[in-house]
């Protein structure tokens, strides 16, 4: 007989103990395959804010991506009712007509399982298995729930679980790390898409403090003029935004000030750099938005390091942030107008009109010129 092992959940967002739940139940119970199903309008969760269930299912799909006998079940998600576990049981004992069930949950949701739509239904549609929650003592519960049901119950060993979904999001939005709670991929993913992020309107606000109002400005003009680059250019158009918010944050430090984040935050300089501080600002930038705005998203961070001086083969993005900076609204200069029209036609066209202006600028002042400048016009030029 087969024996599917189910992994019910919000999901919001999937975690390594949900991981290690899942492995230890398949392995000590000889599952032929589990089943991730995301849960997509929980009944429980009523009035609470959930992110869309689309994008927990990614997340999901991210995490167990490798994973022997594991799948991810969507079932849940493309329903447009609650999501009841006795109605997603009875779904998969027709689809699975001879297959023994086994239903992972944690210790605080075994104690609240009496509480269910149906709580009798589900015990008897399939076995329990339990893993340990600190808080929870699963074997007293099963006592008394064993009062009133029958009911087939299984402890997973060895397995205790300490990390919440609501624990990560709260670490999320306050910009600090969940690299040792979540899969990689799918830290990556919650970064790359502001997921669980502090509203814009923070972020805003903190910024306010630190820029003078003219700077500030600028800010707010690169990220509306990145976005709408992005999305001309099918780039990540909040990627793109939040990187032009922040491409400035450092720019009204003093030198004293840069030098010293500059020791505090490991930022290395070249030699270029040393004798020109007015550059810094952007490398010093980029780990002040990582560090201190929470920012955890590297292809941002990167575009805010280099929108002074751009390198060779630089992505999409990091262009779209040095174009941007040069043609938001509040940049008035002879040929602005025409580096504006050519930004939204041809992109690279643009960086190297962007390169071209800086040398002749910098040249005609008598100031230092960045190598970074020549090769990227060459680059551009092949």
């Amino acid at each position: 007989m087969l024996k599917i092992g189910i992994m019910g959940g919000t999901f919001n967002p999937v975690h390594n103990g949900h991981l290690i739940a899942a492995k230890a139940a398949r392995d000590q119970f000889k599952l032929d395959k589990v089943l991730f199903i995301t849960g997509g309008n929980p009944p429980h969760k009523k009035g609470q804010p959930i992110l869309d269930g689309t994008a927990r299912h990614k997340m999901v799909s991210l995490a167990i991506a490798g994973e022997e006998k594991t799948e991810a079940c969507d079932y849940e998600i493309k329903k447009e009712t609650y999501s009841y576990t006795f109605e997603t049981l009875k779904h998969l004992k027709k689809e699975y007509k001879d297959a023994q069930l086994y239903f992972i949950v944690g210790a605080d949701s075994f104690h609240d399982i009496p509480t269910w739509y149906k709580p009798r239904a589900i015990m008897e549609l399939c076995t329990i298995l339990v893993y340990d929650r600190e808080g929870y003592n699963p074997k007293e519960d099963l006592k008394n729930i064993k009062s009133e049901y029958y009911c087939n119950v299984e402890f997973i060993k060895s397995v205790k679980v300490n990390v919440s979904s609501s624990q990560i999001r709260e670490l999320v939005g306050e910009g600090k790390d969940i690299s040792a709670l979540v899969p990689k991929v799918v830290e990556e993913y919650i970064a790359r898409n502001g997921i669980y992020r502090k509203s814009d309107e923070s972020i805003k606000k903190r910024l306010k403090k630190a820029l003078n109002g003219e700077r500030y400005s600028h800010s707010i003009g690169v990220s509306s003029t990145a976005t709408a680059l992005a999305k001309k250019y099918k780039v990540d158009e909040n990627q793109a935004y939040i990187a032009g918010l922040l491409h400035d944050c450092a720019k009204n430090l003093s030198k004293e000030q840069m030098m010293q984040k500059c020791e505090d935050y490991d930022v290395e300089l070249d030699e270029f750099e040393k004798a020109n501080p007015v550059l810094i600002h952007a490398k010093v930038g980029a780990r002040v938005a990582e560090i201190e705005y929470g920012i955890r998203d590297k292809e941002v961070i990167s575009a805010i390091g280099w929108h002074t001086l751009g390198y060779v083969g630089m992505g999409l993005l990091e262009k779209i942030i040095l174009v941007a900076d040069m043609i938001e609204p509040g940049r008035h200069y002879p040929g602005v107008e025409n580096l504006r029209k050519i930004a939204f036609e041809d992109i690279d066209k643009a960086l190297l009109e962007c390169m071209n202006q800086t040398v002749s600028f910098n040249s005609a002042k008598g100031r230092d010129i960045h190598p970074n400048a020549y090769e990227i016009i060459k680059w551009l030029n092949k």
